[in-house]
């Protein structure tokens, strides 16, 4: 625990459950406790001019500009004492239900993406979007090479067809010769 001059943080002094002490320390700031109006007196006034905020036990609260409040009274102290016991056990059992709430709260709010998450799931998308774009902008330049590839390949067999047409009558021809010269032979 921190002290300073007889004085400890409040937040120090507080016994609550990990989620929310954010919340308290929050809530409580830097603010410092003592075991007397003296001692707290003393330390909110401060060192070489530095006020701070110092609450006694007995609920007097010296604020750092100089102000003072708080405090019980012996007619407040009476009438603390009639609280009765079925007040005290409801008080308990609306601070379980808010401090359950405040968990449920706490636990919602870790489990939503944060703007950061937010952020890098943007820039990923984007990313692969662009990707994506560059590749069908490829895939159909691509495509339009392979068109014209078989469009030139069809051109290339029509003239090979034609060709070998050709070539087919050219040897009818000879073979027609060839069967006329071997039977002018025999």
């Amino acid at each position: 625990h921190r002290h300073l001059h007889n004085a400890k943080l409040l937040i120090d002094c507080v016994d609550s459950p990990p989620e929310v002490q954010n919340a308290l320390q929050f809530c409580i700031g830097n603010m410092l406790v003592c075991d007397d109006i003296r001692t707290a007196e003393r330390v909110a006034a401060g060192e070489n001019g530095r006020r701070r905020n110092v609450v006694a036990l007995n609920g007097i609260l010296f604020y750092e500009y100089g102000g003072v409040s708080g405090g019980i009274s012996g007619e407040l102290r009476s009438k603390a004492r009639r609280f009765e016991e079925g007040t005290v056990d409801q008080m308990k059992r609306k601070r379980k239900d808010v401090m359950e709430h405040l968990r449920d709260v706490i636990r919602k709010q870790n489990d939503m993406p944060t703007m950061e998450d937010l952020d890098a799931r943007r820039s990923g998308l984007m990313q692969r979007r662009e990707f994506i774009e560059n590749d069908l902008k490829n895939n159909k330049e691509e495509k339009s090479r392979v068109k014209k590839e078989i469009a030139a390949a069809k051109k290339s067999l029509k003239e090979l067809e034609a060709n070998v047409t050709k070539l087919q009558r050219h040897l009818r021809s000879r073979e027609s010769q060839i069967e006329k010269l071997q039977a002018e032979l025999n």
